[in-house]
């Protein structure tokens, strides 16, 4: 494209228009920018296709985060969405954990963590055998596979992440868990997802449980401790205890520590929750999961963790970064690598921006003053998501000029 800017003075509103492009980016694999110098009708036309390609390429559906909403998850800790991912998106996801399970990556990068190569063929390599199964647990799956890399690098869920949260700065992918439960697996002992992330300010962690199946009772659901993101001790627990006989032994010691009964805690499953649904927590909120206790079926649930976008390497006690935080550590900076922890949504950034179809609308204005046309240009931008949850999005310039 032609840099088409004004020759006399910076300015000028064509100079404008290239600085309001710059606000523009497409979350697909990564935040890429996508600097445009429109130019009459071609450019018109360009924008309104990267409007709706912006909302085609977001597998994860743009769901209603008001007040209410904020509020109930600040009150409780947590906050389920019924429907974040459709289930086909949902059973695509599925698919992609066999083929990563058995080496296989459409990135040609293998995940940070993943359990050894099954001998059987039987979903998450089960045999039939309940006896011995253990949790498989894969950390990073966007770095194997597109798929989930579409769904943890979407900027949809980046803006609901950073909007409970609070972060008006943006939200920051630190990595996703994979927690596979074939039939027979043990449970999850109840922990706090902060003190494993070496980041500031201090635990501001937050995470997103993305449910891969439907969550039946005897599969082991999520549960959380109601409220426990406001109880003290927020450094308690290890990776090494994740599969203690006593799931609860950590959860009522810390509740024990703030004077509270145990017999009063109240504890709310994810039971229910379909396949696609997702609950989303504090990073110190209490939680944990039962053994599938089912003969057939497997549980799989992916955790995707979010800082805030201005987060840092850093520990407030005066420790060092843990081993799975130090290798990314680079000299002279704690600003975390962006190809390694990329911002995900920031404000006026990303498909999931509320005012999306009012910055487009004024950009095509800036492009009119630009070309000096009397001429009425509109943007539909509408979001569609049909029964089956799918997010789709069309824009379009109407010019009143024939041609």
């Amino acid at each position: 494209w032609p840099k088409r800017r004004c020759d006399v003075c910076n300015s000028c509103p064509q100079s404008q228009l290239c600085r309001e492009i710059d606000r523009f980016q497409i979350c697909r694999f990564g935040l890429v920018s996508l600097r445009i110098f429109l130019n009459r009708e071609l450019g018109r036309i360009l924008l309104a296709m990267m409007a709706a390609q912006m909302a085609r390429t977001d597998p994860c559906v743009g769901c209603c985060i008001g007040v209410e909403q904020v509020t109930a998850f600040r009150r409780d800790g947590y906050l389920l969405l019924n429907q974040l991912i459709s289930p086909e998106s949902a059973t695509t996801l599925n698919m992609q954990l066999e083929r990563v399970l058995r080496g296989h990556y459409d990135t040609g990068i293998a995940p940070q963590k993943r359990p050894r190569v099954p001998r059987c063929d039987g979903i998450l390599g089960f045999s039939g055998e309940t006896r011995g199964q253990k949790v498989q647990h894969f950390i990073n799956m966007w770095k194997a596979d597109r798929a989930f890399a579409d769904v943890a690098r979407s900027a949809t869920l980046g803006h609901i992440v950073a909007k409970l949260a609070g972060w008006s700065c943006g939200a920051r992918l630190v990595q996703d868990q994979m927690w596979a439960k074939p039939p027979g697996s043990p449970c999850i002992v109840f922990h706090r997802d902060s003190p494993y992330y070496d980041f500031l300010p201090r635990d501001e962690v937050m995470t997103v449980w993305l449910a891969l199946d439907e969550m039946l009772p005897e599969l082991g659901p999520m549960e959380y401790v109601i409220g426990s993101h406001k109880w003290g001790l927020s450094r308690t627990g290890s990776a090494s205890q994740f599969f203690d006989k006593d799931p609860c032994a950590l959860m009522y010691s810390a509740a024990r520590a703030e004077g509270i009964d145990v017999d009063t805690l109240d504890i709310v499953s994810t039971c229910g929750l379909s396949a696609g649904g997702c609950s989303i927590h504090h990073g110190k909120t209490w939680h944990g999961s039962g053994a599938n206790t089912s003969k057939k079926m497997p549980r799989r649930a992916i955790g995707i963790h979010f800082v805030p976008a201005s987060a840092v390497f850093g520990c407030e006690d005066g420790l060092e970064l843990g081993w799975r935080w130090k290798p990314f550590k680079q000299d002279g900076t704690d600003v975390p690598p962006e190809d390694e922890f990329p911002i995900t949504w920031r404000p006026g950034h990303g498909a999931s921006d509320d005012n999306l179809a009012e910055d487009c609308s004024r950009l095509l204005s800036l492009a009119d003053s630009v070309n000096g046309e009397e001429q009425k240009v509109s943007l539909r931008h509408e979001i569609v998501i049909d029964k089956s949850g799918y997010c789709s999005g069309s824009a379009s310039a109407l010019m009143s000029n024939e041609g």
